[in-house]
């Protein structure tokens, strides 16, 4: 049942990357200082030249997502084709005792592994009034495109002798 399982997971995600929306790997990274966590429902909204994906939450099996210090990660559809990522907005609803949240920045891979998109934030997300939903749009400040290309480097030592070959 499980290889019949990882077939059809293949084929879905063959399917979807034909009809050109995308699977991304969201990593989020929270500030580590004094509060800097949140209990709040986060969600972010990708944005490329393509086009702009709904509003996703981040949700994982994880019960604290977004403590001082982590790295959470997440796998999220677009929904879409959105081309070249070019910005994101991220924000949380506001809720829970102590919402505001230091995000210190956020990682974008495409499920290729062909991109990948740094947006850094360094603030505090905090909303001026209870249940208040606040939000930052992010600018991507590094894209790498491309397969990584591997080389080999053979270096080849020899005596100083004059009769060495």
């Amino acid at each position: 049942i499980n290889a019949e399982y990882g077939e059809k997971t293949k084929f879905f995600g063959a399917l979807r990357r034909t009809l050109g929306t995308m699977d991304y790997k969201v990593t989020i990274t929270t500030g580590d200082l004094s509060g800097a966590g949140t209990d709040a429902n986060v969600f972010i909204i990708l944005k490329g030249d393509k086009g702009s994906s709904d509003k996703i939450i981040l949700k994982s099996s994880s019960i604290n997502n977004f403590e001082r210090g982590s790295v959470d990660e997440f796998m999220v559809n677009s929904g879409k084709p959105l081309g070249l990522l070019t910005s994101l907005v991220i924000g949380h609803d506001g809720k829970g005792v102590g919402s505001s949240w230091l995000l210190e920045k956020v990682d974008v891979t495409d499920a290729t592994k062909r991109h990948h998109w740094t947006f850094p934030c360094n603030k505090w997300l905090q909303s001026n009034s209870t249940n208040k939903e606040c939000s930052f749009e992010l600018k991507a400040v590094a894209s790498h495109l491309g397969k990584l290309t591997l080389y080999k480097i053979c270096l080849l030592y020899t005596s100083p002798s004059p009769r060495a070959s």
